[in-house]
């Protein structure tokens, strides 16, 4: 859950700095590309703290169990978070991204029917894991590969 509160907190702090005239946050789609900057920052560099012996819990019994497999979901990540702040590389960092979520969702679920805990929480059920990943997949379309009308096309 800790991702979706840096996504949501982190695209209403810069929809507010948007409000107040950072132009880089002018509007909502902008603020939650930010958000989501934010969100896989955030959790690729969790893949390379403590917390990486919980990543690794979660992994399903037929993958390969070892830290190189965290490590390198970490770094996907955090490249594909760069790449989101790069308009030429945005729309192929976010494709990218969408397919790390879809390869790491069976550790999500496996998690969830395995009861695996989370810095000594319970872990996150599946019915609230799956809408979870939809929202980070539908905000990453929306914010980083639907490309805008310009306005005189509308008028049209």
């Amino acid at each position: 859950m800790i991702p979706f509160y840096v996504l949501v907190i982190t695209s209403i702090l810069f929809r507010g700095m948007g409000v107040f005239g950072l132009c880089r946050f002018s509007s909502m789609r902008k603020s939650i590309l930010g958000g989501m900057v934010a969100m896989f920052l955030f959790t690729g560099s969790s893949h390379f703290s403590e917390m990486k012996y919980d990543f690794l819990a979660m992994v399903p019994g037929s993958l390969p169990r070892e830290l190189w497999v965290i490590y390198l979901t970490g770094a996907l990540e955090i490249i594909g978070a760069i790449g989101l702040l790069i308009p030429a590389t945005r729309k192929i960092s976010a494709l990218g991204l969408i397919l790390l979520l879809g390869l790491m969702f069976p550790a999500n679920v496996s998690a969830a029917l395995n009861e695996v805990s989370f810095q000594d929480r319970p872990p996150t059920s599946l019915w609230l894991r799956i809408p979870l990943q939809v929202i980070y997949i539908v905000g990453l379309v929306w914010s980083a590969m639907w490309t805008t009308v310009k306005r005189y096309e509308l008028e049209r």
